[in-house]
């Protein structure tokens, strides 16, 4: 079966499936088509068909999936690492900041 994705930069992709796999296979399929994007990865990404989001684990023909409609594939955000600084700031001990705080008072 041909299925019809849209993306949210309007473009139109036709995948071919077989009604008998999972949206996860689906989901890989528009991965590769749109060169690997990382923002497409399945685990992030959602896929929507009539309005409803689909679970990676549905197989296609159960989620009403077929030639006729579209799904639109809604990309994930990628998680970005944490960045470290290589200085940490040393915390400031509780005595000093009661010190800091009166000090602030009186002026």
């Amino acid at each position: 079966m041909q299925v019809k994705v849209k993306t949210l930069d309007k473009k139109e992709l036709i995948i071919d499936v077989d009604d008998t796999e999972k949206v996860l296979v689906l989901k890989q399929k528009i991965q590769k088509e749109r060169s690997d994007d990382p923002a497409l990865d399945p685990t992030i990404s959602k896929l929507i068909w009539k309005g409803k989001i689909l679970l990676n684990d549905a197989i296609i023909k159960d989620a009403g999936i077929s030639d006729k409609g579209f799904c639109v594939i809604m990309p994930g955000k990628i998680a970005k690492p944490a960045q470290t600084s290589s200085t940490p700031k040393p915390a400031e001990s509780e005595p000093e900041k009661k010190e800091n705080r009166r000090k602030n008072n009186r002026n």
